[in-house]
């Protein structure tokens, strides 16, 4: 069998109401060398029975059934059968444009690429750009001024794994997988992990992923057990960024982590006793990428975490631990 240029992961549950069109846009791509796993999560509606049809129809797909496990556990099926060069993960309630495919993969130099994308809802969502951004980890200098003068559109494109294609030799190599404790978050973790291990980065201004922000698997709930896990995992995920900073981590990179850490937090505003507090999370976001370069400012910084701390107790003890994290590493 010839090895697809690319494979597609699909985790699908209860979706049957948007996956035809999820799947038909898929199969409609122009860029024609791709394999398709549907990853059945247990669906109890007519999902599972809709991508058996489609096995029928057109060579490229495969099917797994598997328990109810989670779209981290779906998305892991996907990569340990994934035969593709590239990887792209797609959500069975979103959908892509014709041309989606080929304008990512014309980049296959890079070891990331991240496309744009537009949000279908109640809200306008939109992360398009007006020109191609490229992040060079061999000139950190220069990208840094990229990273800086589109901050938030820049960061926000690796906090979510649909819409971008990853090198599945990096995934195999390293053994990477997406965490299946979470059920929020996720997929940041997986692109802290992913990151580690690139060079290049390229993010296009092609925008042909549309997402929809209504749809039932994008609602959840998070309750207090959740909540304590993933305050557990924040504590993972710092033990990670400082194993990071051993290996001499350009300031560029460090600025991602500690955006992509804050983005950790700054999710956990979907559990109702967090919302008290997530405007003081927003507004430090900016200023904490400031702190890896000017440590001067952590004196200043760390007054505030300290009054911060008691006012906000637990989530105020993870911003402080994420504040002297940082300050560790600049030593």
């Amino acid at each position: 069998m010839i090895r697809p240029k690319v494979t597609i992961i699909v985790p699908v549950y209860n979706v049957e109401k948007y996956l035809t069109c999820c799947i038909g846009s898929i199969l409609s791509q122009s860029f024609k060398d791709f394999e398709l796993l549907l990853i059945d999560d247990g669906s109890s509606d007519l999902s599972g029975e809709i991508c058996d049809d489609y096995v029928e129809k057109d060579a490229r797909i495969r099917v797994f059934h598997k328990e109810n496990g989670g779209v981290s556990s779906a998305r892991n099926l996907g990569l340990e059968n994934a035969q593709g060069e590239w990887i792209c993960f797609i959500d069975s309630d979103d959908w892509v444009e014709v041309d989606f495919l080929k304008e990512l993969i014309q980049y296959d130099s890079f070891d990331l690429v991240v496309g744009g994308c537009e949000g279908v809802g109640c809200m306008i969502y939109s992360t398009k750009r007006n020109e191609n951004l490229i992040i060079d980890f061999k000139h950190p200098n220069k990208a840094a001024q990229i990273l800086n003068a589109n901050n938030e559109n820049t960061i926000s494109a690796f906090y979510y794994s649909w819409g971008k294609l990853f090198r599945n030799s990096i995934i195999s190599q390293n053994d990477l997988r997406f965490d299946t404790r979470m059920k929020i978050c996720e997929d940041t973790c997986f692109l802290m992990k992913y990151l580690i291990h690139v060079q290049k980065i390229i993010l296009s201004d092609s925008s042909l992923y549309r997402y929809r922000l209504l749809s039932v698997p994008n609602k959840y709930v998070i309750d207090s057990d959740c909540y304590r896990k993933h305050m557990d995992l924040f504590d993972y995920c710092l033990s990670e960024f400082e194993s990071f900073s051993l290996r001499k981590m350009t300031i560029l990179r460090k600025k991602i982590y500690t955006a992509l850490l804050l983005q950790f937090l700054a999710n956990l505003k979907r559990i109702n006793s967090y919302s008290r507090f997530k405007q003081e999370i927003y507004a430090f976001n900016y200023g904490f990428t400031y702190i890896l370069e000017i440590e001067i400012e952590l004196n200043r910084i760390k007054r505030w975490a300290y009054w911060f701390i008691f006012k906000h107790t637990i989530l105020g003890y993870y911003f402080i631990r994420l504040i002297l994290t940082i300050k560790t590493i600049l030593k």
